[in-house]
């Protein structure tokens, strides 16, 4: 069996495509809250091709009356985890609350937000850190910032000292994934290539009952999934790309707009713009 080669359309992540599943998050949950959960508490409501679009890296889902937001960061930690979740939880009460109620006179009840990003980036990093929204704000403000948003960002990087490890590490599916993230890195720092160091970990992992199943099931989208995290430059060259692209396209929307307020006749707008006869018909319906 051989690993795929990766696609252009940056679908989701590794980290989503295993941990989104109601099994795995209500245990999560247990873990964090001491709550016994079970699979049927938990309704997933990932917002999907919102935030974080490289990476398709968050999971949320609603337990009860908690939203729990869930992220995972592999290499150089972002201080800005806590705008991010701001702006995602925003997305989540906007898809949850009817527009017509906000004007409503009796308070809409609302599921209290948790925020938790899952840290591979180092093992000696501290295993739990709080990130605040108000360290983003100016200092010494003469009064209280009347907003703030933690996030918890626990290490779970894989540690061969199980004394210095995450709790978590003791729940088998973080466990398992972050081995598989600290075994390809090991692999990929010896000089391998990423696709043979996803690969030979794919092997090692299902040989040794690590994420086994998962792996199995998706075996030729391994590769896809995971090397997503390790093609950001890739993907931001990509959205350069289709912003000029985009920029093009608006100049000649524009140029031809104009030529068709001065009625040029269309053969000479299509040579201006490059723009099908058809596209300039459609624009002509606007001015009208």
């Amino acid at each position: 069996m051989t690993a795929s080669r990766p696609k252009r359309n940056y679908k989701d992540s590794l980290f989503r495509q295993y941990f989104e599943k109601p099994t795995y998050l209500a245990g999560f949950h247990e873990r964090i809250t001491g709550i016994p959960t079970a699979p049927k508490d938990i309704t997933i409501t990932t917002i999907k091709n919102i935030m974080f679009s490289s990476q398709k890296n968050d999971i949320s889902f609603l337990a009860g009356d908690r939203f729990m937001v869930l992220t995972e960061h592999q290499s150089s930690l972002n201080e800005n985890m806590p705008l991010r979740m701001l702006l995602y939880v925003a997305m989540l009460y906007y898809k949850r609350v009817k527009r017509k109620a906000l004007y409503r006179e009796h308070l809409i009840p609302l599921p209290v937000p948790e925020f938790y990003e899952f840290s591979l980036a180092d093992p000696h990093l501290p295993l739990i850190q709080k990130l605040r929204l108000s360290e983003a704000f100016p200092k010494n403000i003469p009064f209280e910032a009347p907003l703030e948003l933690i996030v918890t960002r626990l290490n779970i990087s894989y540690n061969e000292d199980k004394d210095k490890r995450s709790e978590l590490l003791k729940y088998k599916p973080i466990c398992d994934y972050s081995f598989f993230v600290h075994k390809s890195k090991v692999l990929k720092a010896s000089g391998l290539p990423l696709k043979e160091a996803i690969q030979q970990t794919t092997d090692f992992c299902i040989n040794h009952n690590i994420m086994k199943d998962f792996l199995l099931e998706h075996y030729e989208e391994v590769f896809d999934m995971y090397s997503i995290q390790w093609n950001e430059h890739d993907y931001g060259a990509a959205m350069k790309a289709d912003g000029r692209i985009e920029g093009r396209n608006e100049m000649a929307t524009d140029t031809a707009l104009k030529m068709l307020s001065c009625n040029e006749p269309i053969e000479k707008i299509v040579t201006y713009t490059n723009l099908s006869p058809e596209k300039i018909a459609e624009l002509a319906q606007q001015l009208h």
